[in-house]
């Protein structure tokens, strides 16, 4: 599920439970959730924080949800995780 319509189905007081959890504002959230809505790389969060998302969402929103055009960079040991997007034409970092 996408960080938007997570955030969508929650309460005001979750979303801003989720904020406090993941070390940001509600309103963070918010906007960067748009902004993933619309495929805005330069709006990608931190690793840090696409992981505490995925965290306390409880796999809800997952980290290549966050950060779909480099998580296997980022994280490269789930490239082969179950439900793991493919990586075509995607560089693997080894190192």
């Amino acid at each position: 599920m996408d960080l938007y319509d997570h955030l969508s189905s929650l309460t005001a007081d979750e979303v801003n439970d989720l904020a406090v959890k993941c070390e940001t504002t509600p309103l963070y959230l918010w906007s960067l959730a748009r902004a993933l809505r619309r495929g805005d790389e330069k709006r990608y969060p931190q690793p840090k924080l696409a992981a505490l998302l995925e965290r306390h969402t409880n796999k809800i929103v997952q980290r290549w949800d966050c950060r779909p055009r480099d998580w296997n960079v980022c994280w490269p040991e789930l490239v082969s995780a179950p439900g793991a997007p493919a990586v075509a034409g995607a560089e693997v970092s080894h190192g």
